[in-house]
């Protein structure tokens, strides 16, 4: 957890875009049975002078809350439309308060998944678009580490967490930060920005060379006889004892035959021992590290 007072899941951060038309959650911790406040700003996009007469920009929204006896509390944002102007978000607890700067609001969709869509845009000739696009500050990427894992946390959680390592917003007038989210979600951003004209967030999940079941709830595998006979069958299958085992010691490897050859000797087993030490692909891992903290 964060040392700061006021500690928010951090795709809550300046840049971000928030889905329109949605009654948001925003949850946090901050200092135990205390009185909390959220007060929700709104700026003109085009920077003039706001009048008294303009009731719709300034503060336009503020609550209320009391945190529990372990910090926690939540607030519900009004359901907003979506628009080029910027938004601020101030929490205050006390003497304490964290604010929030250049919101905006619009689409939210979420780009998941392989190789195919963790191709990055600097591999494609999408790449071609970065400078024609740069332009359009309103179109932005919430993109983590690839594995899932950071410095603050080294090994997969055999539960579902609550933090995601090294996230951060990267806006679409900045190419070179572009250069580096998939190919894919990109070109749709660009499409989707081009038929609707509003703001598009992007959450970039994806991880190369993972199987499905890794993006899978665990509950949703060991319910579903085929799903984790699956993963069992192509040595993907984890339980508590060895979650984070790359190479769980009561797996016998059908690789180590002396007629098959070493790694290095013999293609396809070099291949299959790559996709064997393949740690990010064991059921539901990028699930619970990449995708369920973000609900």
């Amino acid at each position: 957890m964060s040392e700061k007072a006021i500690y928010l899941p951090n795709y809550y951060a300046d840049r971000m875009i928030l889905q329109q038309n949605v009654q948001l959650r925003i949850p946090g911790v901050a200092a135990a049975e205390k009185e909390i406040h959220l007060k929700l700003f709104r700026q003109p996009s085009d920077g003039h002078m706001v009048t008294d007469l303009e009731k719709q920009y300034g503060l336009i929204y503020e609550d209320v809350d009391n945190t529990d006896r372990r910090g926690r509390f939540e607030f519900r944002l009004p359901k907003l439309e979506a628009s080029l102007d910027t938004y601020s978000i101030v929490i205050r607890c006390g003497e304490d308060s964290v604010r929030l700067e250049d919101i905006l609001v619009g689409e939210i969709w979420l780009a998941a998944g392989s190789d195919n869509m963790a191709m990055p845009v600097s591999s494609t000739d999408v790449a071609d678009r970065l400078d024609l696009t740069a332009t359009q500050d309103h179109i932005r990427f919430f993109t983590m580490a690839s594995t899932g894992l950071g410095e603050d946390n080294l090994q997969y959680s055999y539960y579902p967490v609550g933090y995601i390592a090294d996230g951060k917003w990267q806006r679409g007038s900045y190419p070179n930060e572009m250069a580096n989210v998939s190919a894919v979600a990109y070109a749709f951003a660009l499409k989707l920005e081009e038929a609707l004209h509003i703001p598009i967030g992007i959450y970039d999940l994806a991880c190369p060379g993972t199987y499905l079941h890794s993006w899978l709830p665990r509950e949703v595998i060991e319910q579903d006889a085929y799903l984790k006979n699956h993963a069992r069958e192509v040595h993907m299958y984890r339980d508590k004892d060895n979650w984070n085992s790359a190479n769980p010691e009561k797996r016998k490897n059908r690789f180590d035959s002396d007629d098959a050859g070493s790694a290095t000797d013999n293609p396809l087993v070099a291949r299959r021992t790559v996709m064997k030490r393949n740690v990010f692909s064991p059921e539901s891992r990028l699930f619970q590290q990449k995708n369920q903290p973000l609900q």
